[in-house]
């Protein structure tokens, strides 16, 4: 038996409206799939109080940025797939499990564990009502101790939870088994070669610069779900120390998925439209354009959201290829490349 440390779920993909900094599943066994009455065995308990669950799913998101896969589990007490995707509202448990591999997820992973660990496992949640398309739910237990236990016979998991908090209150135990069903959230389009052409520059309305630097900065005010980060294209170097952002820049900058930056892709920009699953896709959100940005004053001389439009991101033999084509509300447009290195700054 493995013991493993956990991840923290981080929240829903959401852009700021500021320039300032913040203080793809596919699992190697085929899946079958889900018949009318599915053979499991439940027995949950939350607090005390029964709890159903008939059905579960697991999609895995593609490697993410630190080399480990993230599979979200998610259990619940009706069927809420269609056609292949989320649909309607259940009472539902999920978790995130963070492998090394793609491979059997059996083990044994235990919440707070060393985080050097092998595998991790972030805390789980349970919803009296989980809306699928929709933001707004009903969060009744978040739970950060505990294990969760994994064994596999034939096509079914038995799924073994013993989840409570640190500062006490809700407990949740049971165990489910049963087949998994795999949830495609692909959003990506292939990715048009000939975007990927030309000089390295950042055009906004008349104005004309070069971009010289890209830098990846993990956004720290996510509580859940996999790691989100701004992408920062600029034309001077605004973290010497590759550490902290200190300079002054012309720049551009993005909202990314782990997702959208680890297997990259062709998107549209995201609107203002957000379900459950919004964090957990390849996609970037609303971009923004900043003039003469000061990151030791935390001042620009413009700060325009950039909500609508393209971005391409692409892996060419260890450099990061961006290109992009949007516009302002106001309709002033924006485009660039940038080819090169880019900095990860934690």
């Amino acid at each position: 038996m493995k013991t493993f440390s956990l991840l923290t779920l981080l929240a829903l993909f959401v852009g700021l409206s500021s320039c300032l900094p913040e203080a793809s599943l596919t699992l190697a066994p085929e899946i079958p799939e889900i018949v009318e009455t599915p053979t499991v065995e439940t027995n949950f308990q939350v607090n005390g109080n029964s709890l159903q669950i008939d059905h579960g799913y697991l999609f895995t998101l593609s490697e993410d940025v630190v080399g480990r896969r993230q599979h979200h589990l998610v259990l619940a007490n009706r069927d809420v797939r269609e056609d292949g995707a989320f649909s309607g509202s259940s009472e539902a448990i999920t978790i995130t499990i963070a492998t090394e591999d793609t491979g059997d997820l059996s083990g044994e992973y235990v919440l707070e564990g060393s985080a050097d660990d092998e595998s991790v496992a972030s805390a789980g949640r349970y919803y009296q009502r989980l809306r699928f398309n929709q933001t707004t739910n009903y969060e009744q237990g978040y739970f950060n101790e505990g294990s969760v236990l994994i064994s596999r016979q034939g096509e079914e998991y038995i799924i073994s939870l013993f989840l409570s908090t640190s500062f006490g209150g809700t407990e949740l135990k049971g165990t489910f088994q049963g087949i998994l069903p795999e949830i495609d959230l692909t959003e990506s389009e292939p990715v048009d070669e000939t975007l990927l052409q030309g000089p390295n520059n950042l055009k906004y309305g008349e104005s004309e610069v070069e971009l010289n630097h890209a830098y990846l900065v993990q956004r720290t005010n996510i509580s859940s779900g996999p790691r989100q980060y701004r992408l920062y294209l600029s034309e001077n170097e605004i973290a010497p120390d590759a550490a902290t952002l200190t300079g002054r820049s012309d720049l551009i900058f993005f909202y990314v998925s782990e997702g959208a930056i680890s297997e990259g892709g062709q998107f549209t920009l995201a609107t203002s439209e957000y379900d459950y699953l919004s964090k957990f896709r390849k996609q970037v959100d609303t971009g923004y354009y900043c003039k003469n940005m000061d990151f030791t004053r935390n001042t620009a001389d413009e700060d325009v959201p950039v909500p609508k439009g393209q971005l391409t991101i692409k892996d060419e033999d260890g450099e990061i290829v961006v290109a992009f084509s949007a516009e302002t509300n106001a309709g002033t447009t924006t485009s660039g490349l940038y080819r090169g290195t880019m900095i990860r700054i934690d």
